[in-house]
This record gives structure tokens, sequence and C-alpha cells, in this order.
């Protein structure tokens, strides 16, 4: 019967110990979930802003390069 109550005492405490892991877990994993979703609407806003920065640059490529080709090409005339 001692057995019992000492095997019991064990798993008890085993038990236990495996709650308060787990917990901690679970509290880490809450606190990487608060922080992705913080920084996702910052990695949208740079993304966007990428965007915006990518199609600029393509419009004024389109608008100076053949303006300097002319310029050279009238530069070696």
């Amino acid at each position: 019967m001692d057995d019992n109550k000492e095997l019991h005492t064990e798993l008890c405490g085993l038990k236990d110990l495996m709650d308060e892991r787990l917990r901690s877990v679970a509290e880490t994993l809450m606190r990487i979930e608060t922080q992705t979703t913080k920084t996702n609407g910052r990695v949208r806003s740079l993304e966007v802003w990428k965007g915006f920065m990518i199609g600029g640059m393509s419009i004024l490529s389109i608008l100076v390069i053949p303006i300097v080709l002319i310029a050279i090409q009238q530069f070696f005339k």
C-alpha cells in the first residue's frame, strides 16, 4: 500500500512538473503570436513601400534612359 502512495505522489509531482512546463510553452507561444501580429503590419507596409519605389524607379527609367541615350547620341555627332 505504501508503494502505491509513493507512486501516486511521484506521479502527481511529475504531472505538476509537466503542467508547469506546458504552461511555460503556451505562454511563450502566445507572446510569439502577439509579436508576429504586431510585425505583420509593419512588414506589409514595407512591402507596399517597396512596390511604390520599384514602380517609381521603373517609370523614371522608362523616361530617363531614352533622354540620356538621345543626349549621348547628339554628343557624339
